[in-house]
């Protein structure tokens, strides 16, 4: 399960929690882009995958890559323009291993996909985009 959207400040967030389902952070990163004004403001993106509980290699592959970077570009975006954190759970050893190589499956030279920083932990996340220490995340409820 995912939720997300694009704050004032120019970042997509998308937060994920409970199992990770197939493509689930380029699924959540569409639907934020989709028919969104602030998208030309877009700076950077934040994927909070440490509540992730459970995760599977199934569904990895190049083509989910491809597609992201075909989506991604077709709202006038470069990946490789924004700043791309994804936030874990030091402590969730097992789904962040599951985790990285997805990542790794997907971000194969033939797509040329970056999905930029891993980090433990939303502190490290602010630091690399830019925020203050103290800033606070408003998902929509």
């Amino acid at each position: 399960m995912h939720q997300g959207y694009i704050s004032e400040e120019g970042i997509l967030f998308t937060r994920h929690y409970g199992i990770y389902k197939s493509a689930e952070i380029i699924v959540a990163m569409k639907n934020v882009l989709q028919d969104n004004p602030l998208v030309g403001q877009l700076k950077g993106v934040c994927f909070d995958v440490s509540a992730v509980t459970a995760a599977s290699l199934n569904d990895t592959d190049r083509a989910y890559g491809a597609i992201a970077a075909r989506d991604v570009a077709s709202y006038g975006l470069e990946l490789g323009s924004l700043t791309v954190v994804r936030v874990h759970d030091p402590e969730n050893v097992a789904v962040n291993e599951i985790l990285y190589e997805r990542h790794a499956r997907i971000t194969s030279p033939i797509c040329g996909l970056e999905f930029g920083l891993s980090v433990f932990g939303m502190p490290a996340a602010l630091k690399a985009l830019d925020l203050p220490a103290d800033y606070r995340i408003a998902y929509p409820q």
